[in-house]
């Protein structure tokens, strides 16, 4: 192994704390200290299952950061880009290879969140991104519940007008 002062250094033969190979939802990979789990798999699998029963989002990648669900929304519009290989494909929502190329290329923002804010109730605080010039940020919308009862009340409007009128 080589430092930057391009002096020969002996390889790091164990680490003291355990590390995991992180990918966030924009494909960029990390290597972090594995953090402590606060959210549940059961959890994460709950936000998974309304996302496909309530969300009319099709393209949506959900992840975990410390006490939080985030679910990410793609920016760019799929279909819309699928459309622009017509003269290729007769189909191009029909191929798989290049549906699954463009879901690699576009850019995913983070758009709900379920913020767990009591670990022994287990009840969450729902926040969605407000995009006014003057806030850019974080708000929080309703109040805390059980993390079924919000993702069934939030995760359907993702993608749709109403998204914006969430307080």
């Amino acid at each position: 192994m080589i430092n930057a002062h391009n002096r020969a250094r002996r390889p790091c033969k164990r680490w003291d704390t355990p590390y995991e190979i992180y990918e966030n939802p924009n494909a960029q990979v990390f290597l972090r200290r594995i953090p402590p789990k606060i959210i549940t798999d059961e959890e994460r699998q709950a936000v998974e299952a309304g996302m496909r029963t309530y969300a009319t989002v099709k393209d949506y990648k959900i992840d975990v950061k410390g006490n939080a669900l985030l679910i990410y929304t793609a920016v760019q519009e799929i279909d819309a880009l699928a459309d622009l290989f017509k003269e290729l494909y007769p189909d191009p929502t029909a191929n798989v290879e290049l549906m699954a190329n463009l879901r690699k290329a576009v850019h995913y923002s983070p758009m709900l969140v379920f913020q767990l804010v009591d670990a022994t109730r287990r009840t969450f605080q729902t926040q969605r991104y407000c995009f006014l010039g003057s806030v850019d940020d974080w708000i929080e919308i309703g109040k805390p519940g059980k993390l079924s009862t919000l993702i069934k009340r939030y995760v359907k409007h993702l993608g749709q007008d109403s998204y914006v009128e969430l307080w």
